[in-house]
């Protein structure tokens, strides 16, 4: 199954809902991107960065590590059979190229 920008745009809600709750008065959330990827087996995933504004020792790493947990019921039901990869990106840090990066469909791997 192709994930659909619909679902694309549902599961960065989900994570945006759960690490904004999890980390308030440390960091902001600033942009997610979520772009679906093919890994090594043709599976397809979510390629999700997550870019925020604040000190990168705020970023709770209990919260980090239970967001797949906390969120997979959720991306089950929108069909998202694989967990996302996550990375997190300060706003300091973003640019071109993390959009670019992200911006790559799946059947240009190399």
């Amino acid at each position: 199954m192709a994930i659909s920008l619909e679902v694309q745009e549902k599961a960065k809600e989900i994570i945006r809902s759960e690490l904004t709750s999890r980390l308030t008065g440390r960091v902001r959330i600033e942009t997610i991107r979520a772009t679906p990827m093919l890994d090594a087996t043709d599976d397809e995933f979510l390629q999700v960065s997550v870019v925020y504004e604040g000190n990168r020792k705020d970023l709770d790493p209990g919260v980090l590590n239970g967001l797949h947990q906390q969120i997979k019921p959720r991306l089950l039901a929108l069909g998202i059979q694989t967990v996302p990869s996550v990375s997190y990106i300060n706003k300091t840090e973003d640019g071109p190229w993390s959009e670019m990066a992200a911006a790559r469909p799946p059947d240009e791997r190399e």
